[in-house]
C-alpha cells in the first residue's frame, strides 16, 4: 500500500480590512496550524476547551483585530511581555500611606489643573462666531450673503478662509 502524504493548508489572520494591516500566516498540518495559531495569539486552554481548527481561527482573528484597533485607533500600544506571557507587574507612583493615609487625594489636593481654561481675553465678534460655526457651504453662503460688507475686514476674511477650508474637506 502506497504511504500517504500529509497535505498542508495555510491559514491566514487579517488583523483589520486595511491594506496596511498585518496578517499573520500559518502554515502547515491543520493540527500544526492550530497549535500555532494557540502559541501566537496565547489562546490557552483552547486545546483543553475542544476547539477546532476553525473556531480557533476564528477566536484568533478576534483576538488579532482587537489588539490592532487598540494599537491603531484608540492610540495604545502593544507591550512586550517577557517571561512566556507572565503579566508585567503594576507600578503605583503613589506611596502607600500617607499624612491622611488617602495617597491619592492628599496628591490630588496639591496638583495644578491639567490645563488652563480657553477663556478668550477680548470678546468674539458675533460674525466670527457664527462663520466658525458652519456646517455647510450652503450655512456659509447665506452668513456671506447677509454680511458681504464685512468680508472686507481682515479678521473676518481670515475665519471665512479658514471655514472654507474646513467644509471644502
Amino acid at each position: 500500500m502506497a504511504k500517504q502524504e500529509q497535505v498542508a493548508s495555510t491559514a491566514t489572520i487579517k488583523f483589520d480590512g486595511a491594506h496596511g494591516a498585518p496578517w499573520y500566516v500559518a502554515y502547515g498540518s491543520p493540527e500544526e496550524i492550530k497549535a500555532e495559531l494557540i502559541d501566537a495569539f496565547a489562546l490557552d486552554g483552547a486545546s483543553d476547551a475542544g476547539l477546532s481548527l476553525g473556531e480557533v481561527i476564528v477566536e484568533a482573528t478576534r483576538v488579532a483585530q482587537a489588539t490592532w484597533r487598540a494599537a491603531s485607533k484608540l492610540g495604545g500600544q502593544i507591550v512586550g511581555i517577557e517571561n512566556h506571557r507572565a503579566p508585567a507587574q503594576a507600578t503605583n507612583p503613589m506611596p502607600a500611606t500617607s499624612p491622611t493615609g488617602e495617597a491619592a487625594w492628599d496628591a490630588a489636593a496639591g496638583a495644578e489643573p491639567p490645563f488652563e481654561p480657553n477663556v478668550p481675553s477680548e470678546p468674539v465678534d458675533p460674525l466670527i462666531a457664527q462663520i466658525e460655526s458652519a456646517r455647510s457651504m450652503a450655512e456659509f453662503a447665506s452668513i456671506w450673503q447677509a454680511n458681504k460688507d464685512r468680508f472686507a475686514e481682515d479678521a473676518v476674511k481670515a475665519a471665512a478662509a479658514e471655514a472654507q477650508k474646513r467644509l471644502a474637506a
